[in-house]
């Protein structure tokens, strides 16, 4: 009897074992075409390759993706035999641990490409392009072998208010140049931070959908050069008023000089101080 429910456990604890185990997978070779940032519309593909290894029949292999109309293809792949699959479409396409369960020496993997186009959007945000989850015989995800890929899609209407933005604050600072420039303060430096930023407020209106983050960039390197430019303007300005008060106190200086190295012979009654009139007793 004891020799019985040893056995019993021991298989119980195999089959554990075995799910476990055979429920993992490994995904190889993911590519994302484009790759980058994406703006709604923009057709997509993604392609990948899952190594199943020894999966349990009672498992499953899910596929989701947040593209719109998205077109799943895959190809079961055994001992190097290609078993093609039909064309399915849906967010979500289950792959069955019947399809994928052989031997344990046979090498079994899904060859999967996935078309689609990047949905609608109301703020720029990362959308999921591609996550694979395996489920194990008892519907329990292992996520510890689970992959997801995202992109960033674009809210194109975002971009351009965010330039539009920076080139009106770029103007504010091109007349505070103007402005100090006609007072006869130096605003060498200043000129020099205007001309950055503007080269980088252009460099974002040219930049493709693909390169937000290195349109985001510039943006943040025009912010900080006008940044700049304006500190640099104000210790110009303070620096021409020091200068300008210098003058009537350098002047004063030299009166009050000249006025304590004149002999006293040589002083007028103009340049005597005025007495009150006393009347004499």
């Amino acid at each position: 009897m004891k020799g019985l429910m040893k056995g019993t456990v021991l298989i119980l604890f195999l089959i554990v074992c075995i799910q476990a185990v055979s429920a993992s997978m490994t995904v190889e070779s993911i590519t994302i075409d484009p790759s980058g940032s994406l703006t709604p519309g923009t057709p997509a593909t993604v392609q990948f390759k899952i190594d199943a290894g020894s999966f349990p029949s009672g498992g499953e292999i899910r596929l989701f993706t947040d593209l719109d109309n998205p077109k799943w293809t895959y190809t079961v792949i055994v001992n190097g035999v290609e078993n093609i699959r039909p064309v399915e479409g849906g967010r979500t396409l289950a792959i069955s641990g019947f399809e994928l369960s052989y031997k344990p020496a046979d090498e079994v993997s899904v060859r999967t490409t996935l078309e689609g186009v990047a949905p609608t959007v109301t703020q720029t945000s990362n959308k999921t392009m591609i996550r694979i989850t395996s489920y194990d015989s008892n519907g329990k995800p292992e996520t510890s072998s689970q992959v997801e890929k995202t992109a960033l899609v674009i809210n194109t209407g975002e971009v351009a208010s965010t330039i539009a933005s920076a080139d009106a604050e770029l103007q504010v600072y091109r007349t505070h140049i103007d402005e100090k420039a006609a007072l006869g303060i130096d605003t060498a430096v200043a000129e020099v931070k205007y001309n950055e930023a503007q080269e980088k407020i252009d460099s974002a209106r040219v930049r493709p959908s693909n390169q937000y983050a290195g349109a985001q960039a510039d943006l943040t390197t025009a912010t900080t050069a006008i940044k700049d430019g304006e500190t640099a303007l104000d210790k110009a300005w303070a620096e021409f008023e020091v200068t300008a008060a210098q003058v009537p106190i350098t002047n004063v200086d030299a009166i009050i000089g000249g006025s304590k190295g004149t002999p006293a012979r040589q002083m007028t009654s103009n340049s005597l101080p005025l007495l009150p009139n006393v009347k004499l007793q």
